[in-house]
């Protein structure tokens, strides 16, 4: 069954139209031939748990902190 990349939801319900199915749970559109996301998800909701991580890029690799990434407020 196809899902959708955005919450790994079903895509089985979605509404057909021309050669495009939108997403039944925030509304993503993706093409029927080709897959390719046409309209990003709407989503309201709230980040829940998120966290700032701190992220550098060393050669050719992403390297990520394994700590929360706290940034400094400007001192006066």
């Amino acid at each position: 069954m196809a899902g959708c990349p955005h919450k790994k939801r079903p895509l089985n319900e979605g509404k057909v139209f021309d050669d495009k199915i939108m997403c039944p749970f925030h509304k993503a559109v993706f093409s029927l031939i080709t897959g390719e996301l046409i309209k990003e998800p709407e989503s309201k909701t709230p980040c829940i748990n998120c966290r700032l991580i701190k992220a550098d890029i060393i050669g050719d690799k992403i390297v990520f902190e394994e700590e929360p990434f706290i940034p400094q407020l400007p001192s006066k």
